[in-house]
């Protein structure tokens, strides 16, 4: 589900299906994020929502389009968060069929 125009995952596509499915990991992926606050960063809430809001929820951008959103501090944070999603299996198994921008 997307925020008003901008759909999220392409509607009746594979990546809709495995965030789906992977509803309730996913979930746990974000109480996760809350409880560490992000690593402790900053919100930039107020300056980027708008185009983190385009570069997430537009089907057709890429993993790259938010990437390139974050300084070197969420970058950073980022690749830790997926390193440590990825020793578990279940994640792992999400981020190889819907890639990692969906998470």
């Amino acid at each position: 589900q997307g925020n008003g125009v901008l759909e999220g995952a392409q509607n009746a596509s594979s990546q809709e299906y495995y965030v789906k499915t992977f509803e309730d990991e996913l979930k746990c992926l974000y109480a996760i994020m809350l409880s560490e606050k992000c690593g402790g960063l900053p919100s930039k809430h107020a300056t980027r929502q708008e185009p983190w809001e385009k570069a997430c929820l537009d089907p057709k951008a890429d993993l790259l389009d938010a990437y390139d959103l974050m300084d070197a501090a969420e970058q950073k944070y980022f690749h830790l968060f997926k390193k440590e999603a990825s020793e578990r299996q279940i994640y792992a198994t999400y981020l190889e069929l819907a890639g990692y921008k969906e998470l």
